[in-house]
């Protein structure tokens, strides 16, 4: 699944969340390569109550918090991609607690400055109606064991340090993308 978990739009509660407010929180908790594996301690959840997967890429871009994320083949994960291919589920939010706001006097705006995020998923209904769902892509299996156990195929040497590991798998994933498109 891939879409916008957040956007710097203001929300339905009147909150703006500013660029750059989830940079800490995803150097520490997000997905990064352990033992040829994704891992990330922000998880993937419905409806913010059921775990059904977990991030794979997660970067501040100039619209928002765009995700790539995993959904597991359970029978939840199941019915949740049903429901985006259908397009019944078409929204993303996010649970996360402040660490550091502002608010704007003008508008009366809460700007949202560090977040300590927690989980992101596709949710019924978002507080931001611009936190959408963009896509579905299916790896072969082929595919899925390169990106989490085939070092051979991501050529991960031993010397290279955890950001160029990284490094390798976000391109492994980009190119897998265009193959898709």
């Amino acid at each position: 699944m891939r879409g916008y978990a957040a956007t710097w739009d203001r929300d339905k509660v009147g909150d703006r969340i500013v660029k750059g407010a989830f940079a800490s929180s995803i150097t520490r908790r997000g997905p990064r390569l352990v033992n040829g594996e994704i891992r990330s301690e922000i998880k993937l959840y419905y409806n913010h109550c059921s775990i059904i997967g977990h991030p794979l890429k997660m970067v501040e871009d100039d619209r928002g918090l765009y995700v790539e994320a995993f959904i597991a083949e359970t029978s939840l994960g199941d019915d949740v991609l049903a429901l985006i291919e259908s397009g019944a589920l078409d929204a993303m939010s996010f649970a996360y607690d402040v660490v550091e706001y502002d608010r704007d006097r003008a508008t009366g705006e809460r700007l949202l400055q560090e977040l300590e995020l927690y989980e992101i998923g596709p949710v019924d209904f978002p507080c931001n109606p611009k936190a959408a769902i963009l896509g579905l892509k299916s790896l072969p299996d082929d595919d899925l064991a390169g990106v989490y156990w085939d070092d051979d195929e991501l050529d991960l040497d031993e010397d290279l340090d955890l950001e160029d590991r990284i490094a390798r798998v976000e391109a492994l994933l980009d190119t897998l993308a265009a193959d898709a498109a």
